[in-house]
């Protein structure tokens, strides 16, 4: 009896051993199921080096950079537009013209008050050449005591007061020039000329409408170069340089294309309610594909490094100064703490906590804990097989 048991004994400290001797050569996936846990299929990254770029994203509207609304600085009927809506004018070129019939009959009219007051200047200096003579004959005669005094005092007296009519015609005169100049303007502003280069947006009055001082007739855009206005937070200012900061725009209008700008101006003031500050981003728009009104996205590049040590930001868990990832290391999942720096969307810079080549979980990490088994989604699939 004594003999059976001890056999049985020996038999079960064997099967034991060959247990423990089992779960240690395959530590891996066999302990797991042994212990019944779960291994959990996870997606992977790669620690690597390569450069980055912290971005801030900012939102606005494509803005014309300049506006206008022509409008004639007289009255008159809209006799001619030279151009339709989508047009594009250059400086100085004519827009529309106004009847001008009223507007030459009066320069006409100024040119022959010009004409008349031209003449009444030489007819009172002619007058007064005159006079100028006859009292130096007078002088000279009332010295050598052949005439009165009296005769000599009229003769000036008749000198002074023509003097004083060429004073008088020629003053004319520049008010009839003047009245030529003001004849030709109003001449002119019955012409409307494009202000600088520009699209024409929208005809605002037809052909034979009567048209009063300051009513627009066109209205006119300039989108060679265009901007949009978006708020920036406070705590991105100190990071960008006006025209140095470089900005990428994307609008959903213009499906798959990117459009380089430069950061023009920021507001040296901020927005108590919002704590954003003003930023005007320029963006060359030759081809005219950004059109005012569209909505737009603008990445401002506030910071870049050439070189850096990069992981995925989907592996980056955790909250600022507490951050971590887990480390794939033996079949296991690694918590492992990171200290970060630059950030854009698609990687995150490491300070310290990581080597490159360092194998990151980067989606499947909901169950996940310190020391947790996973299988690597290349490692699900061969398993499938």
């Amino acid at each position: 009896m004594k003999s059976a048991l001890k056999v049985a004994a020996a038999a079960a400290v064997l099967a034991l051993v060959l247990v423990v001797a089992y779960k240690i050569s395959s530590p891996g996936k066999n302990a797991a199921a042994t212990a019944g846990e779960r291994i959990e299929p996870v997606k992977t990254g790669v620690v690597r080096t390569g450069p980055i770029s912290q971005e801030v994203e900012i939102t606005g509207e494509v803005q014309a950079l300049a506006m206008v609304a022509l409008a004639p600085k007289v009255n008159g009927r809209l006799m001619e537009l030279v151009v339709d809506e989508g047009d594009i004018v250059k400086t100085g070129e004519t827009v529309a013209r106004l009847d001008t019939d009223t507007f030459k009959a009066l320069v006409d009219q100024a040119r022959g008050a010009v004409e008349v007051a031209r003449a009444g200047v030489k007819s009172a200096e002619v007058t007064h050449a005159n006079a100028g003579r006859e009292y130096e004959r007078m002088e000279s005669l009332f010295k050598q005591g052949t005439t009165p005094e009296a005769a000599r005092d009229d003769a000036e007296a008749r000198y002074a007061v023509t003097g004083s009519a060429v004073d008088v015609a020629k003053a004319n005169e520049t008010q009839a020039l003047a009245a030529l100049e003001m004849a030709d303007i109003q001449m002119r502003e019955a012409t409307l000329y494009a202000p600088f280069d520009a699209v024409v947006s929208k005809k605002l009055l037809d052909i034979g409408a009567l048209v009063a001082p300051g009513q627009p007739v066109v209205a006119l855009v300039s989108i060679d170069n265009v901007k949009v206005i978006a708020g920036v937070s406070e705590e991105y200012l100190g990071d960008l340089e006006t025209g140095v900061t470089r900005a990428v725009v994307t609008v959903d209008a213009v499906k798959g294309r990117t459009f380089d700008g430069t950061l023009f101006r920021v507001s040296p003031t901020i927005d108590a309610r919002t704590r954003t500050a003003e930023a005007d981003v320029r963006i060359e728009n030759a081809e005219h594909v950004l059109k005012p009104g569209m909505f737009a996205r603008v990445m401002l590049v506030t910071k870049h490094k050439d070189e850096a040590l990069l992981l995925p930001s989907d592996a980056l868990l955790g909250r600022e100064g507490n951050c971590y990832v887990y480390v794939v290391k033996d079949q296991a999942a690694r918590r492992t703490a990171v200290e970060t720096g630059l950030r854009s969307r698609e990687a995150v810079e490491v300070l310290g906590g990581l080597s490159e080549g360092d194998v990151i979980v980067t989606s499947g990490e909901g169950n996940l804990y310190d020391t947790a088994p996973v299988v690597t989604e290349s490692k699900t699939a061969e398993a499938a097989r």
